[in-house]
């Protein structure tokens, strides 16, 4: 992410030429914000989340003090979390749900495989019945940590805003999905529902 950080800056005319500046402060801050919030990590999944949203913090900071725009940060923030990648891989895995013997038992381990990429360091659960299947975490990681750096707006960047894309328009195999709560907008959960439709 240090690269497209410097590559968002590029875009800009008054920072042509200062891509090792920028990376270095956005390194420098990384390592600090790292070494702050390392110890949420409680297992190998955990590690890479608190990395990630280290990351995300470090590069908001450097490149709103040069950019000074914050919904044009954001934006740049949310393209390398997967934005721009997300409409090829919906497409890709409605095609691939063409091909389930049971597309909503398929979604549903998608869904159970999410819990399982969270980690230990979020506080989830799944639970199942015959026509609804929901993903509930408690406790987030990413925001445990944007809630303590003042920078919950960072949420609508992390790829837990991406994860709807493993479940949306897929009603043509009979399969709803809503996100109930979330996070991020001030909801005490996030939630995603499925249901046979």
């Amino acid at each position: 992410m240090i690269h497209n950080t410097t590559a968002t800056a590029r875009k800009h005319a008054h920072l042509q030429g200062r891509d090792k500046e920028i990376a270095r402060l956005t390194e420098s801050a990384f390592q600090d914000l790292l070494s702050k919030h390392i110890n949420r990590a409680v297992d190998d999944r955990g590690q890479t989340h608190v990395e990630n949203a280290c990351l995300l913090l470090a590069s908001h900071k450097v490149l709103l003090s040069f950019i000074r725009n914050n919904e044009e940060v954001l934006d740049a923030l949310k393209a390398q979390a997967g934005a721009h990648s997300s409409a090829v891989l919906h497409y890709l895995l409605r095609f691939a749900m063409l091909f389930q013997r049971d597309p909503y038992d398929s979604a549903v381990r998608r869904l159970k495989a999410l819990r399982l990429d969270f980690g230990r360091g979020f506080q989830t659960e799944v639970t199942a019945d015959g026509r609804t299947a929901e993903l509930t975490v408690h406790r987030c990681l990413y925001k445990d940590i944007f809630q303590e750096e003042d920078a919950m707006q960072l949420l609508q960047c992390c790829c837990c805003s991406q994860d709807s894309v493993w479940f949306e328009g897929l009603e043509r195999q009979h399969i709803g999905f809503a996100r109930q709560e979330w996070l991020g907008s001030s909801g005490r959960c996030c939630r995603m529902q499925l249901r046979q439709l």
